[in-house]
């Protein structure tokens, strides 16, 4: 589920969020950045999901890009959690939701065009996703990596050390 320091950052109130939901691969998306950027992040959230105003915040850092930069700069948030927690930790615990998690980033990835790039970062209930999609290939059965470039915080529910021995081993940054 969640760790103690989710629940040590306040709620942020010096910006607004940016980004608009949308239904894409049959799930309510947050989505924020430039439309025209040639790659993707999925975002994954603490289990608090995108009704912590600090995640919306977060995903709009994430897409915000320097001046001249080529950098991911779409980003795409999903996967909200449900406000009870015993509804969360029966359906929503982080290895349950993986396959979902796997579909909604094989999906992302096909849409993206030859040669752009698809990013994943994950926060704690998230971080159990985006290192097990570090050995993924973007299609079932094939050679193509799923994720180019991967980043967790404070990772839950992670098998150790199996799961980030086998995220160094696929050699995604």
């Amino acid at each position: 589920m969640s760790c103690p320091d989710c629940f040590k950052v306040p709620v942020h109130d010096h910006a607004e969020a940016i980004g608009q939901f949308e239904t894409l691969y049959g799930w309510k998306t947050y989505v924020t950045g430039d439309a025209n950027a040639k790659s993707a992040i999925l975002y994954l959230p603490d289990a608090f999901g995108l009704k912590l105003v600090n995640n919306k915040l977060l995903a709009g850092r994430y897409a915000a890009v320097a001046p001249g930069a080529n950098f991911f700069t779409r980003l795409w948030c999903s996967f909200q959690t449900g406000p009870v927690i015993i509804s969360f930790s029966t359906f929503g615990a982080a290895p349950k939701a993986y396959p979902e998690v796997l579909m909604y980033a094989r999906a992302m990835h096909a849409d993206l065009a030859p040669g752009e790039k698809l990013g994943v970062a994950g926060f704690c209930w998230g971080g159990y996703g985006s290192t097990n999609s570090c050995t993924e290939k973007a299609t079932e059965g094939g050679s193509e990596p799923l994720i180019d470039a991967q980043f967790n915080g404070h990772p839950s529910q992670l098998k150790t050390p199996d799961m980030i021995v086998d995220a160094i081993a696929a050699k995604v940054p």
